[in-house]
């Protein structure tokens, strides 16, 4: 049961590295736009 739980968690903690991954990316992109546009 134990090994089922780290599974799991390790797949939630990878997850959230995905999405903290993407805004990353994001948020730069989103500034260079942003000055653009003015």
């Amino acid at each position: 049961m134990k090994y089922v739980e780290k599974l799991t968690n390790k797949k939630a903690d990878s997850k959230n590295e995905i999405e903290t991954a993407l805004l990353e990316l994001i948020d730069p992109l989103n500034l260079f736009f942003n000055k653009i546009e003015i």
